[in-house]
């Protein structure tokens, strides 16, 4: 065998060996660890102060997680067409929305649906639907928010309500195709 074609061997070896490593990165990264998805968490943390008899001070602080592997751009879209899309139920790309539980709803044992209207167990808004990124938005109202990788926010709100328990619906619109998430979370105003 000659030294040129033992030269173009090694070299093909070498192509194919460099194909399957980096063929091997691609399915790690994107199959295995989903690096091409993105990941959201939320939660949720209220205070109560005394306020007014019969009414209390009520922070709550909305913390979005990016648990992801790529940045999270919060969706530029307006109110007038976010609300279409998601049929009416959100208006903003970071929404708070409350519900207070009806406690003289009849029955002792329920689902609470947030979507159930006929059942009674769930007051309609007690407040208008939250701009969670209204800190975020232009004068234009052009929303300019975006979450690197591991990053944290907090986004904070204030509210006087009345003492019971509400239901907390928070949803984050992402700017990609199939970026949202929600939670519906409780808090007890006492």
């Amino acid at each position: 065998m000659s030294l040129k074609t033992f030269a173009e061997i090694a070299d093909h070896l070498a192509t194919v060996v460099a194909l399957l490593i980096g063929g091997g990165w691609v399915l790690y990264q994107y199959v295995i660890r989903r690096s091409g998805e993105s990941g959201l968490s939320i939660d949720l943390n209220a205070q109560t102060s005394e306020w007014k008899p019969g009414s209390k001070l009520v922070f709550i602080d909305v913390v979005l997680r990016n648990t992801g592997q790529r940045c999270i751009d919060a969706t530029t879209d307006s109110p007038s067409l976010l609300e279409p899309q998601f049929e009416g139920s959100i208006r903003y790309a970071g929404s708070l929305q409350l519900r207070k539980v009806n406690s003289q709803a009849s029955g002792t044992v329920a689902h609470i649906d947030w979507w159930d209207k006929g059942s009674g167990w769930l007051a309609q808004p007690v407040v208008p639907e939250t701009d969670l990124l209204m800190e975020y938005t232009d004068q234009e109202g052009k929303v300019e928010f975006f979450m690197e990788p591991g990053e944290e926010y907090h986004l904070g709100n204030v509210f006087i309500l009345e003492p019971g328990i509400y239901l907390a619906k928070i949803v984050f619109v992402g700017q990609r195709k199939a970026e949202f998430w929600g939670r519906i979370m409780k808090i007890d105003v006492s």
